[in-house]
């Protein structure tokens, strides 16, 4: 088990690497859930996310959010 204080409504891992949604925000983690960086931001609260090594899908107020930059914009 992981420890965090954060309440997480979605985890994904491609790779090594770990991808969770908490609140509006998107976060990733290179080192095992040890730390995680925020890396975007959505306009509603985010409900569960996918990810494979191509696309980043989120769910977030009733929309589906895409991301095919590695989080940098979105389509919804």
């Amino acid at each position: 088990a992981i420890k965090s204080k954060m309440k997480w409504s979605s985890i994904e891992a491609v790779g090594s690497t770990l991808y969770g949604a908490f609140a509006k925000d998107i976060y990733r983690s290179i080192d095992g859930a040890k730390s995680w960086k925020k890396i975007a931001s959505l306009p509603n609260e985010i409900s569960s996310i996918s990810v494979n090594t191509q696309v980043f899908a989120a769910v977030a107020g009733g929309a589906i959010f895409i991301s095919r930059d590695a989080c940098k914009t979105f389509t919804s």
